[in-house]
């Protein structure tokens, strides 16, 4: 790990499983069968893990394609060699369809001006699809609406349907479950009984993946699910997943001994009642390490834990190394993850920020550096200076 901390202009890095992301892949493909297409969601950058390296690895894995909203990462994507399908999922205008076209990526299509607009500009048959809202009350149109929508989008010059799909509002009640599949299928049945063809058929994301087999149809858009989170607490589908968040790490760049104050003492950031040492590691809440951690932590020093003194603050964080006298300027400073024998999982951090691993796993910011693990070993690293890959 020297050599790479050695190569960080900043003592900061998240660490990245491609072994696990193949893996995790693997495993719902099993889930899923051989003829069910997998179209992975790599939203917000496949959900802070990057969607590029992410998509790569997936797209050498099998995927059929992958799907994300913003229009920037599409293109980024196109631009950096995804060849496979690119779903654009509900969240754009319709002024930007000459970007979409001009990159070829599959629109979703829920209102008749957008699909007007793809019309217009489109030079060749572009793939679209139709988004139907059974239950999410979110984007999408009304199941007994779809079939006159998609009659008047396949009238359009240039526009063919390459699919149909729906983000379920996902319970565990099944009655509830099935009452928003039934909606779903049904559009499906009545526009294959006007004689208009649905080559993709798509309605199971992560948490159905997991609970609903009778949803997965011809195609399915997992997203946490390939990263390692079940989502589901106690999911029916059983899989063996491994989490593709290794680690979140720094180093320290400060030690200090502190004492009781003769004067102020009270007003101090933190409680200092005797002699304490205090190091200083260059992360904060502007970084995703969040301030629910504020005099708790823990994170690990030399293979112990240590709390956090005080608040977690913007770019830098205090903890006290009273109990840790081997510990020196530039040691490893592990926030989640592994360190000899010790360890922090992503569900105790979950647990202190009373959220969910997703919510975690999302929160590192993208100014963090970026190290890769292939056949567990370092493959790549990522700054914002550059997405050059260096082999380890």
């Amino acid at each position: 790990m020297s050599d790479i901390w050695d190569r960080l202009l900043r003592p900061l890095v998240f660490e990245i499983d491609l072994d696990a992301l193949r893996h995790n892949f693997l495993e719902t493909r099993c889930l899923v069968g051989s003829d069910v297409k997998i179209i992975c969601a790599l939203k917000c950058n496949a959900y802070g893990f990057g969607a590029l390296e992410s998509a790569e690895e997936v797209i050498a894995a099998g995927a059929y394609g992958v799907a994300v909203a913003d229009l920037y990462e599409a293109i980024h994507l196109r631009q950096q060699g995804i060849k496979v399908p690119i779903l654009l999922y509900a969240n754009n205008l319709p002024e930007q369809a000459d970007k979409v076209i001009e990159f070829k990526l599959i629109p979703t299509i829920t209102d008749q001006e957008a699909a007007r607009s793809y019309s217009d500009i489109a030079e060749y048959p572009l793939d679209v699809f139709v988004k139907i809202d059974v239950g999410l009350n979110r984007v999408g149109i009304e199941p007994g609406k779809a079939t006159a929508f998609v009659e008047r989008i396949i009238s359009l010059k240039n526009l063919i349907l390459a699919g149909v799909y729906t983000h379920f509002h996902f319970s565990e009640d099944d009655s509830y479950m099935n009452w928003q599949f039934q909606r779903f299928t049904s559009a499906i049945e009545d526009l294959e009984g006007r004689g208009i063809e649905v080559p993709i058929k798509m309605a199971a994301a992560t948490p159905s993946i997991l609970q609903n087999p009778q949803t997965y149809l011809n195609a399915v858009d997992p997203g946490r699910l390939i990263f390692g989170n079940t989502v589901v607490e106690h999911p029916r589908q059983a899989i063996d997943l491994k989490p593709v968040f290794r680690s979140f790490k720094a180093r320290i760049i400060e030690i200090k001994t502190l004492a009781p104050r003769p004067r102020f003492n009270e007003a101090r950031p933190f409680p200092v009642n005797k002699k304490t040492v205090m190091g200083i590691i260059p992360v904060g809440w502007g970084d995703g390490y969040s301030r629910a951690h504020s005099s708790i932590g823990p994170v690990l020093v030399r293979g112990k834990r240590v709390p956090v003194l005080g608040d977690v603050d913007f770019e830098h964080t205090r903890i006290d190394l009273t109990d840790v006298p081997a510990a020196r300027v530039g040691d490893e400073v592990v926030l989640i993850g592994k360190q000899g024998n010790a360890e922090i999982t992503l569900e105790e951090i979950a647990k202190i920020r009373r959220t969910d691993l997703h919510e975690v796993c999302q929160s590192i910011r993208h100014q963090v550096p970026r190290l890769y693990f292939k056949e567990g070993k370092p493959y790549q690293l990522k700054t914002l200076l550059s997405e050059k890959r260096l082999k380890f």
